[in-house]
């Protein structure tokens, strides 16, 4: 799948907006408010979500660009895929958590993020070595790879700087 920056940004960022928007909407309307943490967790979890299939989509893709090399990056793909596994494991007890926790206290919910977050960060990380092995065409160290992890974790700005990079390597694979 070619992802496309702004459609990215959309999901990522006009979407959750636009959810909040109705909520907010909803509740003037209404004066009640709707499933009040769902919707609060859909806002959060849509740019999430977004950004782990992006990440896994750079990973995985960009793997096949460097076995094209003769560039082996078995480890980094084995150690993304448990970060992400990790990831996943960890949204998934959030939800079940919010959805079902009537009194959702913020430090409950903290947890989580933290630990959720260092999983995020190993997946961005992995994700911004592979960028920069597949654009050398050999392996390089993970210093080299920090201006592309920090623009990964800049979302917004990242996937517009990174994605068309992303989508050059890729279409170079299918030549």
């Amino acid at each position: 799948m070619r992802w496309r920056h702004y459609l990215l940004f959309i999901i990522s960022f006009v979407v959750p907006k636009l959810i909040g928007i109705a909520y907010i909407l909803f509740f003037w309307f209404y004066n009640e408010p709707p499933l009040e943490s769902f919707i609060i967790f859909m806002i959060v979890s849509i740019p999430i979500v977004t950004y782990l299939l992006w990440l896994s989509d750079i990973v995985f893709r960009l793997e096949k660009v460097t076995t094209q090399y003769n560039i082996r990056t078995n480890n980094i793909t084995n150690l993304f895929l448990a970060a992400l596994i990790l990831a996943v494991a960890g949204l998934s007890f959030l939800t079940i958590f919010v959805i079902f926790d009537t009194n959702c206290h913020s430090d409950s919910l903290a947890t989580g993020f933290a630990f959720i977050l260092p999983c995020l960060m190993l997946c961005t990380l992995q994700a911004a070595h592979m960028l920069n092995i597949a654009e050398n065409r050999r392996w390089i160290s993970v210093e080299h790879s920090l201006p592309d992890f920090v623009l990964m974790l800049f979302f917004p700005v990242g996937v517009w700087i990174l994605q068309p990079r992303i989508n050059q390597l890729a279409l170079k694979q299918l030549d």
